[in-house]
């Protein structure tokens, strides 16, 4: 509404300007934030699920597996070890 676009539009315009649809860019700022979060806070998987938008830890860590190939378990260990 905000972009005076229908859904069909927008979704077009977002491939056009990200190379990615608008349900991919949504994902990805998502897993940004998760990422973020896991490497710099102790804080619980399932709280910055709740927190990024996903409706639980298990729904953030499929999707979260599915981009970056670990779970979140194993970035946040992973960038600790850095």
């Amino acid at each position: 509404k905000m972009a005076a676009l229908s859904l069909t539009q927008f979704d077009r315009r977002m491939k056009r300007i990200f190379a990615i649809s608008a349900l991919q860019f949504i994902i990805k700022t998502r897993i940004d934030a998760v990422s973020h979060a896991l490497a710099h806070s102790d804080r619980p998987i399932a709280d910055i699920a709740q927190e990024a938008g996903f409706c639980d830890q298990s729904a953030l860590s499929r999707q979260f597996k599915l981009v970056t190939g670990l779970n979140p378990r194993q970035y946040r260990q992973m960038m600790r070890d850095k």
